[in-house]
């Protein structure tokens, strides 16, 4: 963006050293944030730590000028849930690398830093007490409790928490849709486990000759 606002030809990049100033900001803010690897912050924690903490005096400065805008306008920029979610996660970040660091670690990787199994237990206490989803204190140490020593307990469908995990229970369907054998091998497996003393039955015993065949009376059928 900052090569092509510079040539004749994109006159409508002209003037756009904000957004460029903008997504580069964000995109070095992603790097430290999405660091996997040693590699990624091995020689460099020192420069992802300034830029963290730059992001952090931004982000305050960000919210001041919203805060002075006029309510329509304040619409249009970050919302207020998005930014505390943001502040939240830079600062405790910054807060855990410097402990992680005066604690003996070379580099922290900041990019296995994951609230995914936090949200899914507080997504699952939220499905197990009903009313809203939204527990007491009293309810949700009890279910704390309960959760700990049952993990049978299913999250919700098509909601902000992930159903895949480890599937304890069978269901009856579930034993009807195992891949049954196929017909050889069941001639097979039949003809293997039959007693040579036993011969197959010529005719086939259907309901009308099944009491001659057995011997036996008919039960009469109440009136």
């Amino acid at each position: 963006m900052e090569f092509y606002s510079k040539q004749e030809g994109c006159q409508k990049l002209h003037n756009s050293a904000g957004t460029y100033d903008f997504t580069k900001q964000m995109n070095d803010l992603f790097d430290c944030l999405n660091s996997r690897r040693p590699q990624d912050v091995q020689y460099n924690e020192a420069k992802h730590i300034v830029t963290l903490k730059a992001n952090i005096k931004w982000l305050e400065h960000c919210c001041t000028y919203i805060e002075n805008l006029p309510k329509q306008r304040q619409a249009c920029f970050l919302s207020e849930p998005t930014c505390g979610a943001l502040r939240i996660t830079l600062h405790s970040t910054v807060a855990l690398i410097d402990r992680l660091l005066k604690s003996g670690f070379r580099y922290v990787l900041v990019g296995n830093l994951g609230q995914d199994p936090l949200e899914r237990f507080f997504g699952i206490a939220r499905h197990v007490a009903r009313d809203g989803g939204q527990p007491t204190v009293q309810q949700f140490l009890f279910i704390y409790r309960m959760l700990s020593v049952n993990n049978l307990v299913r999250p919700p469908k098509r909601a902000s928490v992930d159903g895949s995990g480890p599937q304890l229970l069978l269901t009856l369907q579930g034993l009807f849709d195992k891949e049954k054998p196929s017909t050889t091998q069941s001639v097979k497996n039949a003809g293997r486990f039959r007693p040579a003393s036993v011969k197959p039955v010529a005719a086939e015993i259907t309901s009308s000759n099944f009491w001659n065949t057995t011997n036996a009376r008919e039960p009469e059928l109440p009136v």
